[in-house]
């Protein structure tokens, strides 16, 4: 109903005049919803009005959605934009602090299957104390192999330094490289690359890098760990190995055609 402001009359909607003083009526509009577009949450429902899907107006109304879960679901893609970055940073800065260090030479050496077992482990670990044991001067030549290696770190060296699952590989003739997982370095995984020299130190630490993303059997993830960190720590073990030994020459005597084990040729002299 229309109500005269002059008398008070209740008139039609559609009437223009009071019925009663003749007095002009304003016309009252109808109802209309005067939203004018956007995406609300109240009340259990999330509604999608206006003009939000570009120039056609839209009106959804969606029930039995929570304002909570659409809180989850806002905080779940916001955490997946968070790790895919954290990947691209770390990835990044693999690449661009000269943290790739891995090699497909380096990759290709310690997924070379080696076999390993308490019986080598022994026998490097003699051959050791017999080169430890020649007296000042004396000279050797000796072989050494990857298998002797391998066992003598799995099973004597590695349980007294904190090194699990350890590898060795040699890559080229002085040149080793070392995988495992080191309690010193928050049990991450682990490469490091050390070389047999003939100058003052029979075993020179080269470089180390930690696999920040574990992506089993992958080359990337990993990151160079600064070498003031870790290269007294390394060269004190590896020369608490060698002891007092001076390397003369190191050369590769792997049979022709042969993948593994790798065999070297050392020669030297007890300092």
């Amino acid at each position: 109903m229309n109500t005269c402001s002059n008398c008070q009359t209740q008139n039609n909607d559609q009437a223009k005049v009071c019925a009663n003083c003749g007095s002009p009526l304003t016309q009252v509009a109808s109802p209309r919803d005067e939203h004018s577009g956007g995406v609300e949450v109240s009340g259990g429902q999330v509604q999608i009005g206006g003009d939000v899907a570009g120039r056609d107006v839209v009106k959804v109304t969606q029930t039995g959605l929570a304002a909570s879960a659409v809180q989850r679901l806002v905080v779940t893609i916001g955490a997946l934009v968070l790790a895919v970055g954290f990947c691209f940073l770390v990835t990044a800065a693999c690449f661009f602090s000269g943290g790739v260090v891995l090699s497909a030479a380096v990759f290709t050496a310690l997924n070379r299957p080696v076999e390993t077992s308490p019986e080598a482990a022994q026998r490097m670990e003699q051959r050791l104390r017999d080169l430890n044991a020649l007296s000042s001067g004396q000279t050797f030549s000796t072989k050494t192999t990857e298998i002797e290696s391998s066992s003598y770190l799995r099973y004597i060296l590695g349980p007294q330094i904190g090194v699990s699952e350890p590898k060795v590989r040699y890559i080229q003739a002085g040149q080793i490289v070392v995988s495992g997982r080191w309690t010193n370095l928050g049990n991450l995984p682990f490469v490091a690359a050390f070389r047999l020299g003939t100058g003052a130190s029979p075993m020179e630490f080269e470089w180390m890098a930690v696999q920040v993303m574990q992506i089993p059997n992958s080359n990337f993830g990993w990151t160079a760990v600064p070498s003031v960190l870790v290269q007294a720590q390394a060269t004190q073990v590896m020369g608490s190995v060698l002891g007092q030994l001076k390397l003369e020459t190191i050369t590769d005597v792997t049979p022709a055609g042969a993948s593994v084990p790798r065999e070297w040729q050392v020669t030297g002299a007890k300092r």
